[in-house]
Formats: C-alpha cells, structure tokens, sequence
C-alpha cells in the first residue's frame, strides 16, 4: 500500500494511503529519514497465530467487558 506521511505526531504518523484512506502507524517504525511528504510503502504480513496472542486477546476482551458501565 503506497501513501504520503500526512502527519507526524509525537508516537503517531498518519499516512494517506493512494486509496484516500488514513492509516495511523507508529512513528517508532518509520524508516529512517521520513518526514512529512514522503512517500512510503506499508505492508502487513499475516503472522501464525501464537497462543499466548490469543489468551492476552481475550484477557483484554473481559477486561473491556468488566470495565464498562452498565447502562442506566
């Protein structure tokens, strides 16, 4: 996905992809010497899935669940 760094915010860069589209992406990662209007190539790869992933998954899950008001 190719887009231009619209912003970069202290840990958050935004990305307009070509599609239109934002994409929020930690600063941390960006190559070195990006700066606002650059030009950048995003890509993700699907990761096997690790149990440990799944069980911190669901503990955020309930704690979500647990943490929410009822509604009144």
């Amino acid at each position: 996905m190719k887009g231009i760094i619209e912003k970069i915010d202290g840990a958050h860069t935004t990305i307009r992809l070509v599609s239109g589209e934002a994409l929020v992406w930690p600063t941390t990662t960006l190559p070195e010497g990006a700066e606002t209007m650059s030009v950048v190539e995003c890509s993700l790869t699907l990761m096997p899935r690790d149990e440990n992933d799944e069980n911190e998954i669901s503990r955020r899950q309930l704690n979500e669940i647990l943490s929410s008001q009822p509604e009144e």
